[in-house]
């Protein structure tokens, strides 16, 4: 068991250094594109990215069960995968790609996406640039409210699967894991109906710091909710209640951070050059992966303890909201810092 455990760890590792290249993705998108379609470019690239968060676990189970069970086989599948999304992004990035000739940006072109208050990162070295980067309140701040709400979806999301295949008898709200599945499924339209057409909408008629804001409380409420409903469906007959339960995960899955990764990974990406888009956009990564790690690691497991614990026995009630409210409170700690970095870059 110990050696399975190695071996699977480390296969794991591999996959999530793999992710990284997902970075260098947005440098060729962005210089693909002219600045007329650079938002709708990066928000194809996160939609495609939804497919795979949401969709993913459809599929998984769907090929899992196909193959009667077997992990072996199931593995080897998503591994074959893999390598095909590798042979196609190594073809079109560095056999097919031909630099664009019509896309490279004059000063006076440069000053008028940045506006008044900003100014290009010129620094192509990778301690320069960190040390800009953090020292700017406003990219600082983007890249800090994309890692905490990244850290905030990606928890939630785990919390909501545990919570919801939860039985009620231990205070959980009793859904199966294949209609949880196919609810994840079912929203994969609409969120990418909300990813593609957002951009007529940002920066037009809603400013990017508002679409941020609304889509970030909207987000917070639902995971408050999340446990509260166990509160409020009663015991009696409660699966007649479980289209609200549905109801509410929908909107977790539509309109979550995802929706508006696509701006922070603009306005990150148009601050700097292009000779330094891929370290920044590495940073991003890194910071958000970061992030990431540590909530899960530290928030996920309180919700076994707080349902399963002698501790919390009689207190279950309470217990079990924990582990939502500490991350909705990572994600009132995004708006915050986002509130902040505003007021900073219109001084």
């Amino acid at each position: 068991i110990g050696m399975s455990m190695f071996v699977i760890c480390l296969c794991r590792f591999a996959a999530g250094v793999a992710l990284n290249i997902h970075t260098v993705g947005k440098d060729f998108l962005f210089e693909f594109c002219d600045e007329g379609y650079r938002q709708i470019g990066l928000s194809i690239d996160s939609a495609f990215s939804c497919f795979g968060s949401l969709a993913g676990p459809f599929i998984g189970y769907y090929v899992y069960h196909k193959l009667d069970k077997d992990f072996e086989a199931t593995c080897l599948v998503m591994a074959v995968a893999f390598f095909i999304g590798f042979i196609l992004f190594f073809h079109v990035f560095f056999i097919s790609y031909t630099p664009p000739l019509n896309v490279s940006h004059t000063d006076e072109e440069m000053a008028r996406m940045l506006g008044h208050h900003s100014e290009q990162i010129e620094h192509t070295d990778f301690k320069s640039v960190f040390k800009q980067i953090f020292s700017d309140p406003s990219i600082r701040g983007l890249i800090l409210v994309y890692g905490l709400s990244m850290a905030t979806s990606e928890c939630d999301l785990v919390l909501s699967v545990l919570y919801m295949e939860t039985s009620w008898r231990d205070y959980g709200l009793g859904i199966d894991a294949y209609s949880l599945s196919k609810v994840s499924l079912a929203c994969f339209i609409p969120t990418v109906l909300l990813l593609l057409w957002s951009y007529k909408i940002v920066p037009r008629h809603i400013k990017y710091i508002n679409f941020i804001k609304y889509v970030l409380i909207i987000f917070i409420i639902t995971v408050i909710l999340t446990p509260l409903l166990r509160d409020i469906i009663p015991d009696e007959n409660h699966k007649t209640y479980n289209f609200v339960i549905y109801a509410l995960q929908s909107s977790k899955y539509v309109i979550s951070p995802h929706a508006y990764a696509p701006y922070i990974h603009y306005l990150v990406n148009k601050r700097a050059n292009k000779h330094i888009r891929t370290v920044i956009n590495s940073i991003n990564f890194v910071v958000s992966t970061l992030f990431i790690v540590i909530a899960m690691n530290l928030i996920v497991p309180l919700l076994s303890i707080s349902l399963y614990s002698p501790m919390f026995e009689g207190k279950r009630t309470y217990s079990k909201d924990v582990s939502f409210f500490i991350v909705a409170g990572i994600g009132l700690t995004a708006l915050f810092i986002l509130s902040r970095s505003h007021s900073h870059s219109k001084h």
